[in-house]
Formats: C-alpha cells, structure tokens, sequence
C-alpha cells in the first residue's frame, strides 16, 4: 500500500484529507518497470492510471511515420493516463 504521505504531494490529491488519502491508498497497486518497458501503448483500453514514485517515465505518441513524437517526460508525483481512464476512450499516447 502506498503511504499516504507520497500521495500528499501528488497535486490529483493534495486536497484530499487523511480519511480520503486512506481510502485511495487502498485502491493502488505498487508496479515496477524495467528501463524501457513499454508502461501503456497508445490506442490500448484504459483499466488504470499511474503515479510515478521513482524515475522517469517519457510519454510520445506515434509521429506518422514509424516514429515517436516526445511529447514530455514525468518525474517524482506526477502522474498519467487518468484521461483515457475518465473518458472510456482508447489511450492517445504511450509511456515508456
């Protein structure tokens, strides 16, 4: 389980009270990737969205020609992939 001090600083959640950060805490699953494995590919259904507690995650969408379109990188208590999560529709980008 995810402490409730790390979502604190997780902007999504700063409002949140102690109660509140509890009860999400318990609906997160802690995952580790590997350098350079793919995370969420884009065009894929969306059943989560992630927080970053370590590293770098880079986020790009294909550019139309077989290659990537770097749209930015992700550190420390950001987070991705609510969007398709909120929305029900496909993922617009991919995360490695």
């Amino acid at each position: 389980m995810i402490q409730t001090d790390f979502l604190k600083g997780v902007s999504l959640f700063s409002d949140l009270n102690d109660e509140e950060l509890k009860n999400v805490s318990k609906q997160i699953e802690e995952v580790e990737f590997v350098r350079d494995a793919f995370i969420c590919k884009e065009g894929q259904q969306a059943d989560s969205m992630f927080i970053i507690k370590s590293g770098i995650v880079q986020i790009f969408c294909d550019d139309g020609k077989g290659g990537r379109k770097i749209l930015t990188h992700l550190k420390l208590g950001e987070y991705f992939g609510e969007m398709a999560l909120l929305t029900d529709e496909p993922r617009n980008a991919s995360a490695i």
